[in-house]
């Protein structure tokens, strides 16, 4: 299958040239390194490395194990020799070692640390701060229970019907087990409801799996399909999507080894489409899954504002996707989350596109 995208990629440099602008002396204030008597006119610092305070223990020197280069952009530690620049001084702080040893999973902490204290999301793109907190998801039992009690869409009029209204094939969704059509007598858990009452008495039965970061199965989606006042679509009520995804069969494989599947042709690049909404995700499933099949589609994974995060991207980046096209809303909130979406990649040479029709 051709994507077509625009000629550009999505405007964003990479967070390493925005880090490397930081001086190691604010790089050490940041981290919270112990300030050492300067030397020759420039501060010392305690070492992010050995943890030495001071550099000649045995004379008593009070000057700082680390020495900042006259420009201010270098250090190195007297006492075991590790050097580098400010981000190197953040990397060894924050994971152990310099930036370009670090395997990948652990370079997304030193750009999360970037982020979280230089805003380097982007440019135009605030970060939130961070949320230590876990996320709310409903008891996974119970959504399973709820998934398991769904039924094929392609046996719902109504759910069918809307469905082929969007130029969707109910049979296709069915055979790929994308979304279920929930039974209007099933015996719904206290979470599923909206504003109107239970999805089922609003007409919220188009429902979609979520997956998480490992490409478990951990809340749903429901979609309307009859006319009425209510959203178009509804989470789990008092919970949230944080870190969640809809997910095809190769997304969900992905996900779930943080490597390429057994069975995908290792000369084939792999590739992944990131898109918004319930219905944007089926479309787009459907219209690569013949690819799929002869192992050479992308990976297709659907996304709301807030639900996308590092962690994500992370285990793609671990199974070597290697072309990545953000296929969200072209309206000004859905500009904003392929923007976000884009500074999450933190690996050079991979390549992150922006879809345009």
């Amino acid at each position: 299958m051709e994507l077509l995208v625009d000629d550009m990629t999505v405007p964003r440099a990479s967070w390493i040239d925005h880090a490397r602008d930081l001086p190691v002396s604010q790089a050490a204030e940041l981290l919270g390194l112990e300030p050492g008597r300067p030397a020759t006119g420039r501060p010392t610092w305690s070492c992010p490395a050995c943890g030495s305070p001071t550099r000649h223990r045995r004379t008593g020197d009070k000057r700082g194990a680390v020495g900042v280069t006259p420009d201010g952009q270098g250090w190195r530690c007297f006492q075991c020799g590790a050097s580098g620049d400010g981000i190197d001084m953040v990397s060894t702080a924050v994971a152990g070692a310099r930036l370009r040893d670090l395997p990948q999973h652990e370079r997304a902490r030193v750009r999360d640390w970037f982020a979280d204290h230089l805003g380097t999301a982007g440019p135009g793109t605030p970060r939130p701060a961070p949320d230590a907190t876990e996320p709310r998801y409903p008891p996974r039992r119970e959504v399973e229970a709820l998934w398991r009690a769904c039924e094929r869409v392609v046996g719902d009029a109504e759910v069918s019907g809307y469905l082929t209204g969007r130029g969707l094939d109910p049979s296709t969704l069915a055979d790929l087990d994308l979304c279920r059509a929930l039974p209007r007598d099933a015996d719904l858990p206290s979470w599923a409801r909206g504003p109107g009452g239970m999805w089922t008495t609003t007409g919220h039965r188009l429902v979609c799996p979520l997956y998480d970061a490992r490409g478990q199965l951990r809340s749903v989606i429901a979609r309307r399909v009859r006319d009425g006042d209510d959203p178009k679509s509804l989470a789990p009520s008092g919970h949230e999507r944080r870190g969640l995804v809809m997910a095809d069969g190769l997304a969900r494989q992905v996900l779930g080894l943080a490597a390429r599947p057994v069975w995908w042709d290792p000369d084939v690049p792999l590739s992944a489409v990131i898109c918004e909404g319930e219905i944007d995700h089926l479309v787009w499933c459907t219209r690569s899954e013949a690819a799929a099949d002869s192992g050479h589609g992308p990976a297709v994974a659907g996304v709301v504002q807030g639900s996308w995060t590092g962690e994500i991207a992370a285990r793609l980046e671990l199974a070597g996707v290697h072309d990545v096209v953000i296929a969200t809303d072209l309206d000004d909130p859905g500009e904003k989350l392929a923007t976000r979406i884009a500074w999450t990649w933190t690996v050079e040479g991979v390549e992150v596109r922006r879809w345009k029709p």
